[in-house]
């Protein structure tokens, strides 16, 4: 099933609510309590308004947050970083379902018995590759971050899977 990019911005709620990101703790002089409560708030109040308005400053306005202070300012960056990261990867991700029901559409069609010396196989298969490698090497996604482990855990379907990573300061079950 192809799913598009707003499953994939939808996501991030599920990771990151009640939870502490890795790469928030210790890294400002900022209260992370701070930090974590404006994403929230951003996911829980005003998801929608900032995909729609995309990775940007005015973030910072829509949260309430002041640019001409140097804490608002800095707040405003995680949460670029975070709009940035997870738009990328929900269009990412479309993109490669997009390559990869290219290749069962043509697959549903071919004689298994000839595929291994089909020049239009060999020419789908390095067209998702290609696609894929392109996906891996443009991301910047840090997949130690718990949306980003939520993401790889969804990406495949996994609707039936069950999970539970434990990590310091961090644990996340799945059922």
């Amino acid at each position: 099933m192809l799913r598009d990019s707003v499953y994939w911005t939808s996501l991030p709620e599920d990771a990151t609510k009640g939870n502490k990101r890795p790469d928030d703790l210790g890294k400002s002089g900022e209260n992370n309590s701070d930090i974590d409560r404006y994403r929230s708030n951003l996911l829980d109040q005003h998801w929608e308004e900032a995909v729609k308005n995309g990775a940007n400053v005015n973030l910072g306005p829509l949260m309430g947050l002041h640019l001409t202070d140097s804490t608002g300012s800095m707040i405003t960056q995680y949460l670029i970083g975070d709009v940035y990261t997870i738009t990328w990867w929900a269009s990412a991700m479309v993109a490669a379902g997009e390559t990869i029901l290219e290749m069962q559409t043509f697959l549903g069609s071919a004689d298994p018995v000839t595929l291994a010396d089909s020049h239009e196989f060999a020419k789908q298969r390095d067209q998702v590759q290609k696609k894929m490698a392109g996906v891996i090497s443009n991301s910047r996604t840090q997949f130690d971050e718990p949306w980003g482990l939520v993401s790889l855990f969804r990406a495949p379907g996994s609707t039936g899977a069950s999970a539970r990573l434990v990590a310091n300061q961090l644990l996340l079950q799945r059922p």
